[in-house]
């Protein structure tokens, strides 16, 4: 894999999106939340619920070939 794609999964949510060059809007309908929502998640000011964490992940794995997974998004602290 691209070294390029390895580090995307070592980055923010809002990295990753403008690495593919998707706008929030377009990524928030594929996973079926809302603009607003999706800009909150992306930017660090709120964590999804489980069941978005899952969708984002798998519209990244699944859509954008970008192997990630929630533990890597958003890791405990």
């Amino acid at each position: 894999m691209n070294s390029n794609l390895d580090s995307v999964n070592k980055t923010s949510l809002n990295n990753t999106l403008r690495y593919l060059g998707i706008s929030k809007t377009r990524f928030a309908e594929l996973v079926g939340v809302s603009r607003e929502a999706m800009t909150l998640i992306a930017n660090d000011k709120r964590l999804p619920d489980i069941r978005t964490a899952q969708k984002i992940v798998r519209v990244l794995n699944d859509v954008y070939h970008i192997q990630t997974s929630i533990d890597e998004l958003w890791p405990l602290k």
